[in-house]
């Protein structure tokens, strides 16, 4: 009975799962409808006006109208094309990507005025340069003024401080004033340049200051700032000094002068070519140069300063020019490889301690139109043989000839009448000398 029973209900679950309809039948997991939103991109170009950047819009709806800027140009609004035909409806729904592009008319032509100040200098004769034909949005080519003893700098904003104006890029778009500013020096290629106090026409510099790289130094014959071109024409006070890398230089034609110090300490200048054009050599020029072996002073120059050559030990030689006249103290000090140098006849003055330790200088000559020797002119110059002492002569400094210790024999010619203590102190060579009748003072 209960066999009989169970296959009943087998058969009523059967028949139940077979009358029960396809459609009737359920997913315990339950689905969820996705929405999604598209969206368009409006593109804006703006023709040479400000930049506006793309928008992002939801299908259907509208875009805001940017703004944009032209200098120059009136707006004449956004078109559906890029050659400005039909005008774009921003009212329109945005049902795809699309470009729109920005028009434009061109304002009438106006004018400015634009005035610069030289601040101090002039252009053309005039302390204010003015200009009233200046189309609007236009590059215009500013003057170049000059000022004695500056070099320009620029036009800037303000009369003092202010923007410095690049006048490549910078249009006028309205009535300008622009001030010259001005300096004193400036740098170029690693030499810095100084304008001349006394250059009315402020157009020459000096260079004055560098920084010893590279060490085979070309100084050029002119160099441009701010749309200027400058003659160098000098070496300015200390240009050089203490450059102990440089080894050479070469000085433009242009030059004609050589300031104080200009190469002292330079230890490891080897040569060095002076033009022509120089007439003046000032004091300490090249003070201690112990790697110098020869030099040239160029016709033109008068005078050899106080201590030009001091402790130029490597120099073997010298050429003097006729032109030079005096030369003043200390000038070859302690040149104790100078074997020779020939004085010129014109020269007429030779200051103390000239040839101080010039101890390889082996014979001099003495011009004629010297009248006094200095002290210690020859002093410690342990090599020294001979002397011509010209009849001119009317006195001779202390310890001229001190430690002359080769030095054997020396005529004092009659025109001497004074002799300056311990001239022939520790001249161990010297085996006789003449007093002439008219010395009536002896140190």
């Amino acid at each position: 009975m209960k066999k009989v029973f169970k296959l009943l209900v087998m058969v009523v679950l059967l028949l139940t799962v077979a009358l029960v309809p396809e459609a009737c039948s359920f997913d315990s997991t339950p689905k969820l409808e996705e929405t999604f939103v598209t969206r368009y991109t409006v593109t804006f170009v703006t023709n040479g006006g400000s930049d506006v950047s793309a928008r992002k819009v939801v299908e259907g709806g509208t875009v805001r109208e940017p703004v944009t800027e032209r200098n120059g140009f009136t707006f004449t609004g956004w078109y559906e094309e890029k050659a400005c035909q039909n005008l774009f409806d921003f009212t329109t729904q945005i049902l795809d990507n699309i470009t729109l592009y920005a028009g434009w008319k061109k304002n009438e032509t106006t004018y400015h005025t634009i005035t610069f100040d030289c601040n101090g200098g002039t252009y053309s004769d005039t302390e204010t340069y003015i200009r009233e034909d200046i189309a609007y949005d236009s590059i215009i080519m500013a003057p170049i003024p000059t000022c004695a003893g500056y070099v320009f700098d620029g036009w800037y904003t303000l009369k003092d401080e202010g923007t410095k104006v690049d006048f490549n890029q910078q249009k006028i778009t309205d009535d300008s004033t622009f001030y010259a500013h001005w300096i004193d020096t400036f740098v170029k290629d690693n030499i810095v340049y100084s304008a001349y106090a006394n250059d009315t026409n402020g157009t020459s510099v000096a260079g004055n200051k560098y920084d010893g790289q590279p060490s085979n130094l070309v100084v050029p014959e002119s160099v441009e700032y701010c749309g200027s071109n400058y003659n160098v024409t000098g070496i300015g006070n200390g240009a050089f000094s203490n450059c102990s890398s440089l080894t050479s230089i070469t000085i433009p034609s242009g030059i004609t002068s050589i300031g104080s110090s200009a190469f002292s300490g330079c230890r490891g200048l080897t040569s060095i070519t002076i033009p022509s054009s120089v007439t003046s050599i000032d004091i300490q020029a090249f003070y201690g140069c112990s790697s110098l072996t020869s030099i040239t002073i160029p016709e033109g120059v008068t005078s050899i300063g106080d201590s030009v050559f001091f402790n130029c030990s490597s120099l073997t030689s010298i050429t003097i020019p006729s032109s030079v006249t005096r030369i003043d103290s200390q000038a070859f000090y302690g040149c104790s490889s100078l074997t020779s140098i020939t004085i010129p006849e014109g020269v007429n003055s030779i200051g103390d301690s000239v040839f101080f330790s010039c101890s390889s200088l082996t014979s001099i000559t003495i011009p004629s139109g010297v009248t006094r020797i200095g002290n210690n002119v020859f002093r410690q110059c342990s090599g020294l043989k001979s002397i011509t002492i010209p009849s001119g002569v009317t006195s001779i400094g202390a310890s001229v000839f001190f430690n002359c210790s080769s030095l054997k024999s020396i005529t004092i010619p009659s025109s001497v009448t004074s002799i300056g203590a311990s001239v022939f102190l520790n001249c161990s060579s010297l085996t006789s000398i003449t007093i002439p009748s008219n010395v009536t003072t002896i140190g």
